[in-house]
This record gives C-alpha cells, sequence and structure tokens, in this order.
C-alpha cells in the first residue's frame, strides 16, 4: 500500500468528523434562536390574553351604558326584574366570553413555553450527540479503510 494511503484515509476521516461537529454547532444556534423566538411568542401571547380582558371590560361597561341610556330614554325602571336579568346576563356573557378568549391565549402561550423547553434541550445536547456522531462515524470508517473485523 502507498504511504499516501493512510494519510488520504485519516484526512478523509478528520474532515468527516469535523463536518459532523460543524453541523452540530450549527444545530446548536439553530435551535437556541429557536428556543428565543418560542419564548417571545409566548410572551406575546400573554400580551394579547391581558388586551383581550382589558378590551372586554371597556366593551362591556360601553354595552351597560348603551343599555341603561335605552332605559333612561323610555323612562323604564332601572330596578324593575327584567332590566336586572338582562344586565345581569349581559355580564355573565361578556365575563364567559372574556374567560374563554383569554383561556385560548394563555393556552397558546403555553404551548409556545413548551416548544421553546423543547428547543433549549436540543440545544443542550446538540454539541454532544454531535461529538458522539463524529467519533462513531470516525471509528466505522476508520475500520472500513485500515481492515478490521
Amino acid at each position: 500500500m502507498p504511504f499516501w494511503v493512510p494519510l488520504v484515509a485519516a484526512a478523509t476521516i478528520a474532515t468527516g468528523a469535523a463536518a459532523r461537529i460543524g453541523q452540530g454547532a450549527l444545530n446548536k444556534a439553530s435551535a437556541k434562536q429557536q428556543a428565543k423566538a418560542a419564548r417571545a411568542e409566548a410572551a406575546d401571547y400573554r400580551l394579547r390574553a391581558t388586551q383581550i380582558a382589558e378590551l372586554s371590560r371597556d366593551q362591556l361597561a360601553q354595552t351597560l351604558g348603551t343599555i341603561e341610556a335605552v332605559r333612561a330614554g323610555r323612562n323604564l325602571n332601572p330596578d324593575s326584574a327584567t332590566a336586572q336579568a338582562l344586565e345581569r346576563r349581559t355580564v355573565e356573557n361578556a365575563y364567559r366570553n372574556e374567560a374563554v378568549a383569554r383561556l385560548a391565549e394563555l393556552n397558546k402561550a403555553q404551548a409556545a413555553e413548551w416548544q421553546a423547553a423543547g428547543y433549549s434541550r436540543a440545544a443542550k445536547y446538540a454539541m454532544p450527540l454531535a461529538a458522539l456522531s463524529a467519533v462513531s462515524n470516525a471509528g466505522a470508517q476508520g475500520l472500513s479503510f485500515f481492515g478490521g473485523s
């Protein structure tokens, strides 16, 4: 066997290992960025839930004001059972709708947090997995180049 064959084989193995380590570094950086984006998305969902609550309260106040103005314009008794039932039902519906909308946003925030945690774990293990892959591949290539059983 010519003297340069083992050198070429060793260089090929080293290049493959370096490529796997480099890919691990890219995977780690990508996973970190995805985790950061998922955390930002979760924060956006939590903010949106707060905004929904504030908007819902404003809309409820406007609706109750409109109901009161209509009753006053028609000289209706605001203390009648019908008026109180209408007001109570309006408030209950508004609170229920607000709770459903907020819960949906908070669920999205939680899902984004779980995604961020998954990406963070992927980033944590990207380099060790790349190193393990590089060593495993180098061993397999070494056996095929230099013989072995």
